[in-house]
């Protein structure tokens, strides 16, 4: 079994067994450290053909149980369907911001360059970097970049090279992959706890 923290936001993952052992000693242990699990916040996400195996051996607890998937510190975990639908989805929300900023950038360049590269970019690099294989998911951001929020309207204080190098840069990591290895060993089960998350 395989668990990872970030804050007061747990992932583990391996055998459904071990994932119930893992959660009776977090229900157990966690309180004399401050940490209170929330059962009604957690998701179980299993392999298609588990889930009722799952119901059988997480019935004493509130836990909630998916075969699709769950978002999880702005990624998605899951089916390759629900990855697909979660990064859909993000594309259309960046496809409207970047609406916004088009009609921005039109009177107010520089703003407009400040945030793309300071706040939309890092967005799409998480996501890029998070969830593997998915560039072409992306190609209508990146396509929206170059046509309507082009470089004439983020002309900004800098040699135009430079605003090519970086708009190549960021458009690069939107279409890469996540740069970590996959272990195979540890595709399964998944138990997510949202303690803080609503």
């Amino acid at each position: 079994m395989q668990q990872v923290w970030y804050a007061d936001d747990a992932i583990a993952t391996g055998s459904l067994r071990n994932l119930h052992i893992w959660w009776d000693k977090l229900v157990t242990v966690g309180p004399s450290y401050g940490y209170f699990v929330n059962a009604v916040k957690t998701w179980l996400i299993t392999k298609e053909e588990t889930p009722t195996k799952a119901l059988d051996i997480f019935q004493d607890t509130q836990i909630c149980i998916t075969k699709e998937g769950k978002p999880h510190l702005g990624a998605a975990l899951g089916t390759s369907s629900y990855i697909i639908e979660f990064v859909k989805a993000k594309v259309e929300n960046g496809s409207l911001k970047l609406e916004q900023l088009a009609s921005i950038a039109n009177t107010q360049p520089h703003a407009a360059f400040s945030a793309l590269t300071h706040s939309l970019a890092s967005r799409w690099v998480n996501v890029a970097r998070t969830i593997p294989n998915i560039g072409r998911l992306l190609q209508p951001l990146k396509e929206f970049l170059w046509t309507k929020l082009s470089l004439r309207k983020l002309a900004v204080q800098r040699p135009l090279i430079w605003r090519e190098s970086y708009l190549l840069f960021l458009l690069g990591h939107t279409a890469s992959s996540r740069p970590f290895k996959q272990d195979a060993k540890y595709g399964n089960e998944i138990l997510q706890d949202q303690h803080c998350q609503n």
